[in-house]
């Protein structure tokens, strides 16, 4: 893993529907708001979802989630807030969502990067995802997205 955590009371916990609004800020803050606030109710209540957040002190500072289905889990976002980036905190959620998911049965899991996003394809490579694929356009803006997979131990 590349990067310091330099927060090391950082705590990551499941989050719930209390955490609805923090939730769509730190989208906005992070990814431009890709999800709805309906979007983000689902993935706050649903029992197919984990949501994870990174909690500084009582400040959301980052979220990752996935949905469940069969032994997979598909990693759906992953954000830090940009005064919090670069420092291990990415890595720490990913690997939290993916040791809770192993914990309930779950032995893969796939994620979509853009392309051109070099420091997420960095993050999941130093994880040891591995490229399995792509989707031509997949984003609004036209770009390509990277298939990644994880395979449990």
């Amino acid at each position: 893993m590349k990067g310091k955590n330099l927060y090391p009371e950082i705590k990551i916990k499941k989050l719930g529907i209390k955490y609805l609004d923090h939730c769509i800020k730190l989208d906005k803050k992070t990814l431009n708001g890709i999800w709805t606030k309906r979007q983000w109710q689902d993935e706050l209540t649903n029992a197919k979802r984990i949501c994870l957040g990174a909690l500084h002190q009582t400040k959301l500072i980052g979220l990752t989630s996935g949905w469940l289905a069969k032994d997979e889990i598909n990693i759906t976002f992953v954000g830090v807030h940009p005064l919090f980036q670069n420092q291990g905190i990415a890595s720490l959620m990913v690997l939290s969502l993916l040791s809770r998911s192993k914990e309930i049965g779950i032995s893969i899991a796939t994620l979509e990067v853009k392309e051109n996003n070099l420091a997420a394809k960095s993050l999941y490579e130093n994880l040891n995802f591995h490229q399995i694929g792509f989707r031509n356009k997949l984003y609004k803006d036209g770009s390509n997205a990277v298939i990644y997979q994880y395979i449990y131990n």
